[in-house]
């Protein structure tokens, strides 16, 4: 509409069109201004259904060995954590949830480092090392700045990586590299007995029983050997003993080792009680389960060898050269020589 043909419409027409078009603008700003308010209202209220998020954590052993499945390590949820917890914050909850999930790391001057997770490190040698994913894709940053959201799920995975290519590319060894498991001496027979052999741990919140594992072996296969063949199957089975005149003495497995001061050592149990001899002693049968468990030590005062977690402190052996031992330290004295008398017992018992 041109000047002239407005200044020739009449007065009152004109200022029905100047009602209409402030109405229009009015109408136009109330409906962005109920829009402001919606998106402050939903943005406040994700901020404060955030201010708690859960996260799923997970283990991976990418193409490592042929007897090892990738996901052989149950994944962890962690049910509540702060926003803005890092993802190595997050690994720290895992372990405490499930000591597969314990771990090493190195610091240096752009963060911390992963070394190994499930008592695997990292080795140069064959090039495996310890990777983080976020939602199936790569992490663009460190554990110390990954900060994962709600529903997230967090992967920890151990792979090939070529240091000389250009590109990283995963290569398939089978089982010509197992850093970090015990090699094994335990001959590929034909399976004649088949035990469930799982590890438990008293120190760690329920549920702290890690899933058994159906071990296919020979006839009088040791309570030693079927934890060797285990461990080939899982590397939480990984483990460390101290070798005496009597025999072997399983001291860590899955990187938790004994504490003399907290009185928590390995135990074997076969069918639910606690055996009467040692790893290379106990040979059990087709079907039996067997159980290595961590839990304090508890002088007994009955038969009662139940499957089950005691909570006494065990007192560290006191040295007083040319004095005989009394009050507590006489009760480790009796322990170690029980224990010493249990074994020979069990030595001559087999040569007769």
């Amino acid at each position: 509409m041109s000047i002239a043909n407005d200044i020739d419409q009449p007065r009152h027409k004109r200022s029905d069109e100047g009602i209409r078009e402030n109405h229009s603008r009015t109408t136009f700003q109330l409906i962005n201004a109920k829009k402001a308010i919606f998106y402050d209202n939903f943005h406040a209220a994700c901020s404060e259904v955030d201010l708690e998020i859960s996260v799923t954590v997970q283990l991976s052993f990418v193409e490592y060995s042929n007897s090892i499945k990738e996901d052989i390590i149950p994944a962890v949820d962690i049910a509540t954590a702060s926003n803005g917890t890092t993802a190595f914050e997050i690994l720290t909850l895992a372990a405490k949830q499930n000591p597969c999930y314990r771990f090493q790391y190195k610091t240096f001057s752009f963060g911390r480092y992963i070394t190994q997770i499930c008592c695997v490190s990292e080795n140069t040698t064959t090039q495996y090392h310890w990777f983080i994913n976020i939602n199936d894709g790569p992490s663009p940053v460190g554990v110390d700045e990954l900060k994962p959201s709600h529903g997230d799920i967090i992967r920890f995975e151990y792979r090939y990586i070529n240091y000389n290519a250009s590109n990283h590319h995963e290569k398939v060894i089978g089982d010509q590299s197992k850093t970090g498991f015990n090699q094994t001496d335990v001959e590929d027979t034909k399976p004649e007995v088949s035990v469930s052999v799982g590890l438990s741990f008293a120190d760690h919140p329920s549920p702290n029983v890690i899933p058994f594992h159906e071990v296919d072996a020979a006839s009088n296969t040791t309570a030693f050997e079927l934890l060797q063949l285990a461990a080939k199957l899982n590397p939480c089975y990984n483990y460390r003993y101290k070798q005496f005149s009597f025999g072997r003495y399983i001291t860590t497995i899955c990187c938790v080792e004994q504490n003399t001061t907290s009185g928590f050592y390995w135990f074997v149990y076969i069918n639910g009680k606690r055996s009467s001899v040692g790893v290379d002693l106990l040979k059990p049968k087709d079907g039996d389960t067997l159980t290595f468990q961590y839990e304090q030590w508890k002088l007994q005062n009955t038969n009662d060898t139940t499957l089950s977690a005691t909570y006494s402190t065990m007192n560290a052996p006191v040295t007083t050269p040319r004095s005989t031992p009394t009050g507590k330290s006489a009760k480790t004295f009796s322990l170690w020589f029980n224990l010493y008398l249990l074994s020979a017992v069990a030595i001559l018992s087999l040569q007769l």
